[in-house]
């Protein structure tokens, strides 16, 4: 897991972070976007899945952490 973009913006009286990570995993067909990562009290939606060079045994997934 790799963090890749941390920001910080204001509304609505509070402050809203979004941190994006780009996570490496073992290839598996059934992850896709939408999906959700689950690492102890982390909750990370992948946005996007994809096989960088394409032989089938990794996974390339951007994900956006949710605020905790």
């Amino acid at each position: 897991m790799q963090p890749i973009v941390v920001r910080e913006r204001f509304g609505a009286d509070q402050t809203l972070e979004e941190v994006t990570h780009r996570v490496t995993i073992r290839y598996r067909p059934d992850v896709a976007s939408g999906m959700r990562f689950v690492m102890g009290d982390r909750v990370l939606s992948i946005l996007t899945v994809h096989d960088s060079d394409e032989t089938g045994r990794y996974l390339i997934c951007r994900t956006r952490e949710q605020g905790r």
